[in-house]
């Protein structure tokens, strides 16, 4: 299973530790109930970003949990026409294509 953002990175979720599956499936939850972008932001940031710190060092942004958590944000803000854009590919089974 891969995540595809709106910009076109993909990440192998299957390859994540079971701790990074944990919080994607925490996000991925989080952001089917979602009402708004700023609110999923604020809620999920600091949990991701600590997360990110703790395995990245210095170098947390290139977290592929943070890079989704940001791409879920977008989407939520365009889901909800708080933002322009698309939606992005979000979870791809590429078994399937």
């Amino acid at each position: 299973m891969f995540y595809r953002t709106s910009v076109g990175e993909e990440f192998k979720v299957s390859d994540f530790s079971d701790e990074e599956k944990r919080q994607f499936n925490w996000l991925i939850d989080e952001y089917q109930s979602a009402k708004s972008w700023v609110s999923f932001q604020q809620y999920t940031s600091q949990k991701i970003i600590e997360a990110a710190k703790i395995k990245y060092g210095e170098k947390w942004i290139n977290s592929p949990l943070y890079k989704i958590q940001l791409d879920l944000v977008g989407n939520v803000g365009i889901r909800q026409s708080e933002l322009g854009g698309e939606l992005s590919d979000m979870v791809v089974d590429t078994e399937n294509l």
